[in-house]
């Protein structure tokens, strides 16, 4: 039997095999030291942490987990536990995991360094729960783990990403700028600094296009380029194929614009390839699948190796389709492995990328006096820069606004609360105000604590009565809360998409105003498009206004509300052929101008005949 000085000299020889990247070898040896020797559960844990660096997160949590029920107190063992289980995506217990770290009180920089992933967890997965924790306990811990570590740029990221999911946008900048401050290659921590810039109106258009800029020489500009394709010989007029790279080709509020972009395009001439940077897979996903000529999974891809693989299959057209959201892939693009690259506009601002030739607009969301806000060049579609698919939910509009069996009025918004700016929560306490019997449902992820204190606060401080605000959370069903509402307020000045688009499918007008900037101008777009124009304001008395006299009207709003999920079928906004034929002139005409070796430049498109649409 070895010694326990044996069992030491195999671990030491184990961990620098591991170092050095010889996992096999590593993997032998550490499995060589029994379980119930002192070492057996530091060898476990290494063992899991080589399962997980090879992207098996399902063979390193019973290795991590086994090593924790030998040694209980050692903290950094919880850490890469949650860290394998929310790889794994079993997230609620990845924060559990993460949870019980923060019980190891002691200055060790370790747990504020990893306290991102709880943040992520808590955060951009909401995994909030009763039984795990509640936000304020963690909020607490992060603060706490911030004084421990004040020199250690994760602890920044971890609270920048924890105040973005409570609506404190402004304390979020400053937390990521602390981190880039510390770490200037921090690509991710920056990244998610320029998408909580997008819901700031104390920032200048001017600051916003300098930042992203900043990105791209900081970050992207230093990858190396992949070999520049050869024009000559090239023909303009041959099928083209078209590459889409997104995490989001799911039921997810990026899936309701990207999966009609797939399922239209004319296969004779565009051949489509999905490289899918996720592995959920739902109705949009397997829609996506079955329209796509091919379909690569690209979640555990580098960006080196994605962008590869792109070159390898010969993509004319790559478009990028998550800006600076999450699981981005800029990285990829940054290395140009297609001729042209197109953003979608998921992302509200320009990527900053000099890499990326084109950036999909319209006359609303990016009118022209705005394009000089975009790195990229805009591609102007005549009606709509994206088209709406509403999910396979099943639930219908309500028979007859809500107010009539309640006998009040029911506002609501259902946005992401980072866009619930003191300007948004002023105005709605000035609406609520002027209609006393109102109440408004706030719906978001988290918010069906018993205090979802980070925006009940906010919410009060500005003016409202919380005794007339239900605050929900996820619910089983996108739509059916729906039914409860009789009038949406859009949030100023980051107007809502989805949700907007959620509530006209189900009969919902929705009141919004209509600022200066693309992030700003979503409301106008779509109701423009669905013939109601007289729900866009322009000034923020008029939105009050407006919002009260719907209210005050039984009347006018039933008639609005009447026939609105028809409307709204008929509008460009959901039609979905003749969206793609405006998108396929644009390519082509991007095409020709590459193969004749003309700059990309701003590009219009005008509308295409109704007849002259296929059925």
């Amino acid at each position: 039997m070895m010694a326990t000085s044996d069992h030491q000299s195999t671990l030491a020889t184990a961990l620098a095999l591991h170092q050095e990247g010889r996992a096999v070898e590593a993997e032998a040896a550490y499995a060589r030291i029994p379980v119930d020797s002192v070492q057996g559960p530091d060898a476990l844990f290494l063992r899991g942490i080589l399962a997980y660096q090879a992207l098996r997160p399902a063979e390193a949590v019973p290795l991590i987990a086994r090593a924790i029920a030998l040694r209980p107190e050692t903290g950094p063992f919880y850490i890469d536990l949650g860290n394998a289980l929310q790889a794994a995506e079993r997230l609620d217990e990845a924060a559990r995991a993460m949870l019980r770290v923060l019980a190891f009180d002691r200055a060790d920089p370790a747990i504020a360094h990893n306290l991102d992933r709880l943040a992520y967890s808590f955060g951009r997965h909401s995994v909030i729960r009763r039984e795990a924790a509640d936000l304020a306990g963690a909020e607490t811990a992060m603060r706490r783990a911030m004084l421990l570590g004040p020199g250690v740029p994760e602890a920044h990221f971890a609270h920048g990403t924890l105040a973005f999911s409570q609506g404190l946008v402004v304390e979020a900048c400053a937390a990521f700028r602390r981190a880039l401050h510390l770490r200037p290659d921090f690509a991710s921590a920056n990244s998610d600094y320029l998408f909580a810039l997008c819901f700031r109106d104390d920032v200048s258009r001017e600051e916003v296009l300098a930042a992203h800029r900043a990105f791209d020489l900081r970050h992207m500009q230093k990858l190396p380029r992949l070999p520049t394709r050869p024009r000559a010989g090239e023909d303009p007029s041959r099928p083209l194929i078209v590459g889409y790279v997104s995490p989001d080709l799911r039921i997810h509020p990026g899936g309701n614009f990207l999966t009609p972009m797939i399922r239209y395009h004319d296969p004779s001439r565009f051949r489509l390839i999905a490289y899918y940077s996720n592995d959920t897979e739902d109705e949009f996903t397997r829609l996506c699948r079955t329209h796509a000529h091919g379909w690569v999974p690209c979640k555990d891809m580098s960006d080196e190796e994605l962008a590869r693989r792109i070159h390898k299959d010969r993509v004319d057209i790559l478009i990028e389709c998550a800006g600076h959201m999450a699981r981005n892939r800029l990285g990829v693009f940054a290395r140009k492995p297609a001729p042209i690259q197109v953003s979608f506009p998921l992302y509200p601002n320009t990527t900053g990328l000099e890499t990326i030739d084109y950036r999909i607009g319209d006359p609303y969301f990016i009118p022209p006096w705005l394009d000089r806000f975009y790195v990229e060049n805009v591609i102007r579609l005549p009606e709509t820069c994206a088209c709406y698919m509403p999910g396979f939910d099943g639930a219908e509009p309500a028979a007859v606004p809500p107010s009539l069996s309640n006998g009040h009025i029911t506002f609501g918004s259902f946005n992401n609360i980072a866009k619930l700016s003191p300007t948004t929560l002023r105005l709605w306490a000035r609406i609520m105000e002027r209609v006393p019997t109102a109440r408004m449902v706030i719906k978001w992820m988290g918010l069906d604590m018993p205090d979802p204190f980070w925006i009940s606060r906010r919410s009060h401080a500005h003016g409202i009565d919380l005794t007339r605000v239900r605050f929900l959370g996820s619910t089983p069903s996108v739509y059916a809360p729906y039914r409860g509402l009789d009038i949406c307020l859009d949030p100023v000045p980051a107007n809502g998409g989805t949700t907007t688009s959620d509530a006209l499918w189900m009969g919902v007008p929705v009141v919004t105003l209509a600022g200066d900037t693309t992030f700003a101008r979503a409301g106008l777009g779509l109701l423009t498009n669905l013939g109601l124009p007289e729900l866009v304001t322009y000034v923020e008395q008029a939105y009050v206004d407006l919002a009260v006299a719907l209210a005050d009207d039984p009347a006018r709003l039933a008639a609005l509300r009447s026939g609105l999920r028809e409307r709204f079928v008929a509008s460009p906004m959901m039609d979905g052929r003749r969206y793609v034929r405006h998108l396929e002139i644009a390519f082509r005409e991007a095409w020709r101008r590459w193969c004749t070796e003309a700059a990309p430049g701003e590009l219009s498109v005008s509308a295409v005949p109704a007849s002259g649409l296929p059925s």
